[in-house]
């Protein structure tokens, strides 16, 4: 089955993406909740300050009713009204009942004014008031004004005519300040507290703050139109503890999702609520919402115009790499990457190019190695074919060289024949060693025994040039795996071309030394001579098979050194020697010698 793989540009832009989205979004949570809390925090500062404005002026509203009430209290009448003595009336004084209407007329947070004796006894009122003695004192509230020396003030509630109220009462004292009556007010919230609740100063749409007991009964109207006073509220406990520290997120009565903070006003132990919609406060959020997705779909399409311009950029040349890889491989090995944008797409397209030029030397190699194993199997069989009839034609030269050694002419003819079929089987075994396979015998072998085996194989020729052979073994006696017969022909090959080509009374010397490399130790055989050197034009093709620069060479010497070199793991090079001369060097890894 065919494995489906994902393209380097989708790879590109969905990791870039990945990338910027992700904190994006991360970033856009983030903000969006520290908003959120910014915007809670405004809300519960701004409902704060409402709930004091609020608190402050309920109660300068309370303590002047209870400055009021005390005033009332104090009056002379009051004291007489209370004690029933009536003196003669002087100029200015005013009788009670007159002056609880006048207190009455000019203030409408009285519905009623009533003055009581010592022993609960209705001593005088004010015009308007309506209530009987029984509505006025209820037994909590006479045990209270009883043991108080200051006012006392009753929880809110619901008179017969439906008005929402609350009763305060302070001591009436006499002249030794002991009590001697009591002065009643019931005061109207309707017209005094609600006013106050429902003022829309520094509010909100729906902004609203109410009143409710410490057990969570309401003592206002908690919302427009919601007439459930003295019913439960569904307030968290938080609130009805008056923490002014937290701010509650609950339902009200009309299930609207709400944020209300609470503060208490312990004179009357009510507890002051303000509350907003959510909605309303988070109002600004719908609108940083929206600028926030604008903002978030412009760096999508920001991101992915990037994405796509670096996906671009990536798998542009990746694709000019695809499209040189067709030709290349569809014959055209002509083909090269051309320029591309970016440092490291130049590097990959210098290092492609210096691959295809590579494969273009070794398959120019390959070519010529075919054509030269063709050559060296056809080689093969001519010269297996040739030895025979050669071998007759050096017998029958050599019993004529006997036969005509007489004759000058005719013995000089026949010694020249003698050595061209020398020279030809040379040459036949030359591409007979050059065509067939070699078998490697490799065994430890010392590097002087192998100079030794050189020059002792050189010596005759040696002497026929009148050149001096010098062996040196610079090793200590170390020892190489080689196969002994294959290097000591190559090198054998080398001394042979260095004694040729050095002049009379010169010196070939042959060195074997060992140097550290790259992969290890290795064996350096240098071969040296004092000759005329190698032409430019020679150099670049020492070791190419049938090329020689020697009249009676056959082209294949150097060759077979090189192939011998070569099947050790080694090298082999030759150079022009600063001094004069050539220098030919052989490399081979040291091996397991000992």
């Amino acid at each position: 089955m065919k494995s489906k793989s994902r393209s380097v540009a989708l790879s590109v832009l969905v990791s870039m993406l990945l990338v910027a989205l992700v904190p994006l979004l991360i970033m856009a949570v983030q903000g969006y909740h520290c908003a959120s809390m910014a915007v809670v925090e405004l809300q519960t500062a701004h409902l704060r300050s409402v709930l004091e404005a609020r608190k402050s002026r309920i109660e300068d509203w309370l303590r002047e009713r209870e400055a009021d009430l005390s005033a009332l209290a104090n009056y002379p009448c009051t004291l007489e009204e209370c004690t029933r003595r009536r003196s003669a009336p002087d100029e200015g004084y005013v009788e009670v009942c007159e002056l609880l209407s006048h207190a009455h007329a000019r203030s409408d947070s009285y519905e009623s004014l009533v003055v009581y004796s010592l022993n609960w006894q209705r001593q005088n009122a004010s015009k308007q008031t309506e209530h009987t003695d029984e509505k006025l004192l209820r037994p909590h509230f006479r045990e209270a004004l009883e043991e108080s020396l200051e006012s006392v003030v009753t929880p809110p509630h619901f008179h017969e005519n439906g008005m929402f109220a609350l009763h305060m009462g302070c001591p009436v004292y006499g002249n030794s300040s002991n009590k001697v009556g009591y002065m009643v007010a019931v005061l109207d919230l309707s017209t005094t507290v609600y006013p106050i609740l429902r003022d829309r100063a520094g509010f909100g749409e729906t902004t609203r703050t109410y009143i409710v007991s410490s057990d969570g009964r309401y003592f206002s109207q908690p919302s427009k139109g919601v007439h459930r006073l003295e019913e439960r509220a569904p307030l968290p406990d938080a609130l009805l503890a008056g923490d002014r520290h937290e701010p509650q997120t609950y339902e009200d009565c009309m299930g609207r999702t709400v944020i209300g903070v609470s503060t208490q006003i312990p004179a009357l132990r009510w507890i002051l609520v303000a509350e907003v919609d959510r909605t309303e406060a988070f109002a600004w959020l719908a609108s940083l919402r929206r600028r926030a997705a604008v903002t978030g779909v412009f760096a999508l399409a920001l991101v992915m115009f990037l994405a796509l311009r670096s996906a671009h950029r990536v798998t542009a040349p990746l694709k000019k790499l695809a499209a040189v890889a067709k030709d290349v491989s569809a014959g055209h090995f002509e083909k090269r990457l051309g320029h591309l944008k970016g440092r490291e797409p130049q590097e990959v397209a210098a290092a492609f190019n210096s691959m295809l030029d590579e494969l273009a030397s070794t398959h120019r190699d390959l070519v010529q190695a075919a054509s030269l194993a063709a050559v060296g199997e056809l080689s093969s069989s001519i010269v297996h074919e040739m030895r025979n009839p050669l071998s007759s034609v050096k017998l029958n030269v050599k019993a004529l060289r006997e036969r005509v050694a007489d004759d000058e002419m005719y013995a000089e003819l026949a010694t020249i024949a003698s050595e061209q079929a020398d020279r030809l089987e040379q040459m036949l075994n030359d591409l007979l060693q050059y065509g067939k396979p070699l078998e490697m015998h490799v065994e430890p072998v010392k590097v002087a025994a192998i100079l030794d085996d050189v020059c002792v194989a050189l010596a005759a020729l040696s002497n026929e040039c009148e050149v001096e052979l010098r062996g040196e073994d610079r090793t200590n006696g170390r020892s190489v795996r080689i196969d002994r017969e294959q290097l000591r022909r190559a090198v054998t090959n080398l001394g042979d071309n260095a004694l040729r080509a050095s002049a009379k009374s010169e010196c070939v010397t042959i060195v074997g030394t060992v140097e550290r490399g790259d992969a290890g130790e290795e064996l350096i055989i240098c071969v040296e001579d004092s000759g005329t050197g190698l032409s430019e034009t020679v150099l670049p093709r020492l070791f190419e098979p049938f090329f020689t620069a020697r009249g009676d060479g056959t082209g294949l010497g150097l060759a077979n050194v090189r192939k011998i070199a070569e099947l050790h793991g080694g090298t082999v090079t030759g150079e022009n020697r600063p001094e004069g001369g050539a220098r030919f060097t052989v490399r081979l890894p040291m091996g397991d010698g000992t």
